[in-house]
C-alpha cells in the first residue's frame, strides 16, 4: 500500500531559495512537490518507472539518493516533472523507513528495525564519526559549530576511489578535501592527485562521477595555503589541527636549542635537571611541563636567558657577576637569537630608548620604553625586558612616525607634501 503526501511551498521558502540560491523565480522548480511513501526499495523504482511513463521529466533534475545516500544517511528519489500547463514538479519516492530518518532525524535509526533502513547505516554510522572527530579536533565548542555550520544542507558531489568506494562531498570541494575526508592520514601526507587517471592540481573543484587516486609522502607538510580553497568543514579542521602540531613541533625543537645553549655557556645540560628540582623549576616559570616551556622559548614567548637563570637557581648556581645580563641586546631584528617585531602603537627606530614585550600570540615585540602598551607589566619579568640596540646593526629601511608642526596659511600643505617628496 503506497501513501501520497502533497505539498505547495509558502512565499517565504521561496523568496528565501531565490536569496540563498541566486536565482530567478522562473528556475525554482519545486512550488508544488509530492512525496510518495512505498512499502520497499523495489517498489521505489517501480514507481518512478510509471511515473515517468506518463509525464515527462525535466532533463538533469534526477538524483538517486538511495543507491548514494546523502553523508547524513538521508535517502530518496528526486525526479522533476512537466505536469498540465508545463507546470513543475517535483515527486520523492521514499519507504517509510526513509521517511522516518528524514522526518525525525538519525535518532530515529536506532529505533527502528528494517532492511531497507540497515542499507543506510553504513553512511549514517560514518557521518556520526566524522562528526565526533571533528568534534575532538576543534580547539572550542564555537569552533565546532561555526566549522558544521557550512556543510549542513550543502549540495553534494559523489565521487569515486581507485577500488570503487562512493565518497560524498559539499559541492566545490577539492582533491585536499576528498583527502582528508578518506583519511586525515591520507590528508596531513598529500602531495599530488590524479583524477580519472590524468594528473590534476590540488584545487580543482571535483565533479560527481569522477574518480580521485590520491599520491602521499610520508615526509610531506601540510600546506597553510589549502586553507584558500578546502570547503569542508573536516578538511579545514584538520589542517588548521596538523598547522598547529607542525608550528608546535617546530617551535619545540627551537626553544630546546636556545635554552640548551644558554646554559652550556656555564657548563650545565639540559638532561642535568630532573625530578623534584625540575618540577620547582617549571612552577616558577608559571607552566606545566617541560615541553611547554620549550615551546614558549621558541614561540618567543619567554626568552631562554631569563629562563636559564630559573635553572641556575634550581641548582643554587649563580653566573659571574660580570656575565649577569641586565638587558638584551637588539641586534639585526633578533634578541637573543629570536625574530622580533616592532610596536605599531609607538614605532620605535633606531637610538630610541626601548624595551622588548614578549606577547603570548606575536612573540618578542619591541617598543619605545615610554609607550603605553608595556608600562603595565614594568614588574613582570618575564614580559618585559629591557633592550637596547646593538652599536654593530646594519642598516634598515623601517616605518616611523613624523609629527610636523607649522603655522596656518595658504599653501602649507603642498610645501609640505613637496618637501617629503624631495627627500
Amino acid at each position: 500500500m503506497s501513501t501520497v503526501k502533497g505539498r505547495e511551498k509558502n512565499l517565504f521558502s521561496i523568496y528565501r531559495k531565490i536569496k540563498t540560491k541566486h536565482k530567478p523565480f522562473s528556475e525554482v522548480l519545486d512550488v508544488y512537490g509530492f512525496r510518495i511513501i512505498v512499502n520497499s526499495v523495489e517498489d521505489c523504482y517501480r514507481s518512478l518507472g510509471l511515473i515517468h511513463n506518463y509525464y515527462k521529466p525535466i532533463e538533469q533534475r534526477f538524483k538517486d539518493y538511495i543507491a548514494i545516500p546523502k553523508s547524513n544517511g538521508y535517502q530518496a528519489l528526486h525526479t522533476t516533472l512537466l505536469a498540465l500547463d508545463s507546470i513543475p514538479i517535483e515527486i520523492q519516492i521514499q519507504t517509510k523507513s526513509m521517511e522516518l530518518i528524514a522526518e525525525n532525524g538519525i535518532c530515529a535509526h536506532a529505533s527502528y528495525k528494517n532492511e531497507d533502513l540497515n542499507d543506510s547505516s553504513f553512511h549514517i554510522r560514518n557521518w556520526m564519526e566524522s562528526l565526533q572527530d571533528l568534534h575532538d579536533k576543534s580547539p572550542s565548542t564555537e569552533d565546532f559549530v561555526e566549522s558544521i555550520k557550512t556543510d549542513l544542507f550543502s549540495d553534494e558531489v559523489y565521487v569515486f576511489s581507485p577500488k570503487g568506494q562512493i565518497f560524498n562531498l559539499k559541492t566545490g570541494s577539492t582533491p585536499v578535501d576528498f583527502a582528508y575526508e578518506v583519511h586525515t592520514d591520507i590528508g596531513n601526507s598529500l602531495v599530488g592527485c590524479k583524477i580519472n587517471r590524468k594528473y590534476a592540481p590540488l584545487n580543482i573543484q571535483l565533479e560527481s562521477g569522477q574518480t580521485v587516486e590520491i599520491e602521499t609522502d610520508k615526509k610531506a607538510t601540510v600546506d597553510p595555503g589549502w586553507l584558500n580553497f578546502v570547503v569542508t568543514s573536516k578538511a579545514r579542521t584538520a589542517i588548521r589541527a596538523q598547522l598547529r602540531h607542525q608550528k608546535t613541533s617546530s617551535a619545540r625543537k627551537a626553544g630546546k636549542l636556545l635554552l640548551e645553549s644558554e646554559l652550556k655557556r656555564s657548563g650545565k645540560a639540559l638532561k642535568e635537571y630532573r625530578g623534584n628540582i625540575l618540577k620547582s623549576i617549571l612552577q616558577k616559570t608559571g607552566v606545566k611541563s617541560l615541553n611547554q616551556l620549550l615551546t614558549d622559548i621558541g614561540l618567543g614567548r619567554k626568552t631562554s636567558t631569563i629562563v636559564a637563570e630559573r635553572f641556575f637557581d634550581g641548582l643554587q648556581i649563580r653566573k659571574d657577576k660580570t656575565k649577569t645580563v641586565k638587558s638584551f641586546e637588539l641586534k639585526n631584528n633578533k634578541i637573543d637569537g629570536l625574530s622580533v617585531t616592532y610596536g605599531k602603537c609607538c614605532i620605535p627606530i633606531e637610538g630610541d630608548s626601548i624595551v622588548a614585550h614578549s606577547d603570548t600570540e606575536r612573540g618578542i615585540v619591541i617598543h619605545h620604553s615610554r609607550c603605553n602598551e608595556v608600562t603595565p607589566y614594568k614588574q613582570d619579568k618575564e614580559r618585559y625586558i629591557p633592550s637596547f640596540w646593538s652599536k654593530t646593526n646594519k642598516k634598515q629601511v623601517r616605518p616611523c612616525h613624523i609629527k610636523v608642526f607649522s603655522e596656518s596659511g595658504p599653501g602649507v600643505l603642498a610645501d609640505i607634501a613637496s618637501t617629503f617628496f624631495k627627500i
